[in-house]
């Protein structure tokens, strides 16, 4: 990520990550959402809903911010398999440990 973007060698997205489990930690403890951590490759960010799947793939040439976030509607092919990849990291979220 530092390659991209130097804010991130300083320390700011381990900072980020905090700030946004203390900010979920609330609706963790009122049962209403459940957050983990994992160790897996960057391909990009997945969000998974009952109706929806999004993903934000990451790109090497350029900042996360300006690739599309891409939206598959659930039952299709893309929302399968994005589900499947985000329970196998549910699952097993630190599988070489």
């Amino acid at each position: 990520m530092a390659k991209k973007d130097a804010t991130y060698g300083r320390g700011l997205l381990k900072e980020q990550v905090e700030v946004t489990r203390t900010l979920l930690a609330g609706y963790e403890r009122d049962g209403l959402v459940a957050v983990r951590q994992f160790n897996s490759p960057h391909i990009g960010r997945i969000l998974i809903t009952n109706r929806y799947a999004y993903f934000n793939h990451y790109n090497e040439k350029v900042h996360a911010h300006f690739n599309p976030i891409l939206r598959f509607r659930s039952g299709g092919i893309f929302y399968e398999v994005l589900r499947r990849y985000f329970n196998l990291l549910w699952d097993n979220p630190f599988p070489d440990q």
